[in-house]
């Protein structure tokens, strides 16, 4: 073998060991950062605004509420969602996009996106972007700017504003362990199921007798109380139900052990063939509930014997 061959040789197999160190040393995964960078304490409010729906979300002391369109409690899960995926959501290092044209193709258009803007204390816009979605896949824009960013989770879903989705439908949610009487008041009798230190005492005109906790009319009764939740709302229309309220087919008045009273008033809508609830004198957001709820209480003393 020529010394030109031998090496020609050498020089092939260096370049061959060079390529297969780089291949190997070369980070081939996508290059990600946070969309969010800010301090997530900082935090304070969110605005969610499509075409058709506006909301804003806010802090107030150590709880967040729903500010607008009108002031209710927060469901919780679904600011848990915000808090676990969208703040931390990352997108891709290279945009998808970089022209308006593009924008309708992955809805980050203001008629078609979800604007969202974040406040600090000061009421402040730290950041404001528009979220987008097509096909499986999320994107996102910051106004002004023509750049589109594919984000690497969803969350177009959990930026929607609609109202139903954010607002708690919890009508009441107080642990037994908490729970010090029951008064109950409906057309055949009015009774009460006081707390005693390892039974329940159900008295009412012509009965006083102890109840177990763990009977099944006891327990079914005290679970409900634990989480009684709504499936629909009736807001602004006290004056529509207001005869209902004044005669309702069931009151409880729920005492704790602090000596507060909550006041449920449960109306049998005819036409719906369900009940509206008042909550103590939230007159203007009325909750809808099923009959089999006001069924639980509605019953005969033997019931619980």
């Amino acid at each position: 073998m020529s010394k030109n061959n031998r090496i020609l040789i050498l020089l092939l197999a260096v370049l061959t060991a060079l390529f297969f160190i780089v291949r190997h040393s070369t980070d081939h995964t996508e290059k990600r950062a946070r969309l969010f960078d800010f301090n997530h304490n900082d935090l304070t409010a969110v605005e969610m605004i499509t075409a058709r729906d506006t909301l804003r979300i806010s802090r107030q002391d150590f709880t967040w509420v729903i500010e607008y369109p009108f002031y209710f409690d927060v469901n919780q899960s679904r600011l848990d969602s915000f808090f676990d995926q969208v703040l931390p959501v990352e997108k891709s290092s290279i945009p998808v996009a970089f022209s308006e044209d593009s924008f309708p193709k992955y809805q980050v258009t203001e008629e078609n996106g979800t604007v969202l803007n974040l406040y600090d204390t000061n009421d402040r816009l730290i950041d404001s972007v528009i979220i987008g979605r097509s096909g499986r896949f999320a994107y996102a824009r910051r106004p002004e700017i023509n750049e589109v960013y594919q984000l690497t989770e969803n969350i177009s879903f959990t930026v929607n504003p609609g109202l139903n989705q954010w607002r708690s439908n919890i009508i009441v949610s107080i642990p037994r362990s908490q729970i010090k009487s029951l008064e109950v008041k409906y057309e055949l009798n009015n009774y009460t199921l006081t707390a005693t230190d390892t039974l329940w005492l159900f008295t009412d005109n012509e009965n006083s007798f102890s109840v177990a906790e763990n009977t099944n009319a006891m327990s079914r009764l005290l679970s409900k109380i634990e989480r009684m939740n709504s499936f629909a709302f009736k807001d602004f229309a006290s004056e529509e139900y207001e005869n209902l309220l004044q005669d309702p087919q069931l009151i409880l008045n729920i005492r704790t052990f602090d000596d507060s009273v909550l006041s449920l008033a449960f109306a049998y809508l005819e036409d719906e063939e369900n009940f509206i609830v008042r909550r103590d004198e939230m007159i203007d957001h009325l909750f809808v509930i099923d009959p089999e709820t006001v069924d639980l209480f509605t019953k005969d003393p033997q019931h619980f014997r």
